[in-house]
């Protein structure tokens, strides 16, 4: 009997000890982070280009929403979701404004909003802070592969990996939350957890900087929707804290918990 008790007490100390420990995430073939000395000093070939710098959204270029392609077709988890918004923006309110209560922006919105894009680039990652809400996402450039779903920390901005190809810099962007995500929050299109967003850099000059995105989710909508951006560069601009409050949206008649805040599409 005391045998028996011993194995169950291991077990449960075992599974305990799982559910405490740190999550797993993506590390590169030394098993080191991306601030190391020893990984930021490896050598690696030169990059095409430095992005580090201020970027403004280039309103000339292009509309700062990810809007869909012509014919662009969703499925009935994405098309529930769109009819809602559609619905709610008939009778003049918006539906599921997560961003008003202050839900992270995320990717790919937080690329293409009227606050500046913060960049400075290491030889083993890149880091951008949106200035609205602070947001930050780490792109990591030292041959690391992408975490197991099952055990990744999955968040707004995702886990993005970064290489360079030739004159381009692509980043590949998994492990996205499910709920409160929008790729087009107006439009009611969220991005869910099969989101996956490929993003192409190129820098035509030193002062302009153009993304082409590759957007893909499956459990929302069917096939590839590539959508371009331009960034400009903002040299008169330092990085400032932009909190979203939710005290400071309470006159927003959209941020109150309603039906369209608070229903659960399936």
């Amino acid at each position: 009997m005391s045998l028996i008790k011993n194995s169950l007490m291991t077990l449960c100390l075992t599974l305990l000890a799982s559910l405490f420990a740190p999550v797993a995430l993506a590390q590169n073939q030394d098993g080191l982070n991306a601030l190391a000395p020893e990984n930021l000093n490896k050598e690696r070939p030169a990059p095409a280009f430095d992005v580090t710098g201020t970027w403004s959204f280039d309103r000339q270029f292009s509309g700062e929403r990810f809007d869909p392609p012509e014919g662009f077709q969703l499925t009935p988890y994405g098309q529930s979701h769109y009819d809602a918004a559609i619905k709610a923006t008939e009778e003049g309110k918006i539906y599921r404004n997560d961003i008003g209560l202050c839900w992270p922006i995320g990717m790919p919105i937080m690329m293409a909003r009227a606050w500046p894009v913060h960049m400075v680039q290491l030889p083993s990652s890149i880091f951008m802070v949106q200035e609205l809400m602070n947001e930050i996402r780490m792109v990591f450039l030292d041959g690391r592969t992408h975490t197991d779903p099952d055990i990744a920390v999955s968040s707004w901005a995702g886990e993005s990996i970064g290489r360079w190809e030739g004159d381009n810099l692509i980043i590949d962007t998994r492990n996205f939350v499910d709920e409160h995500h929008w790729i087009h929050d107006r439009l009611g299109i969220p991005g869910s957890d099969q989101l996956q967003i490929i993003e192409k850099y190129s820098m035509p000059d030193n002062d302009t900087l153009r993304i082409e995105f590759t957007l893909r989710d499956p459990k929302v909508f069917v096939g590839d929707w590539v959508i371009t951006k331009q960034l400009r560069r903002t040299n008169d601009r330092d990085l400032q804290e932009v909190h979203c409050l939710p005290d400071l949206n309470d006159h927003m008649p959209t941020t109150q918990a309603d039906e369209y805040n608070v229903r659960e599409v399936q």
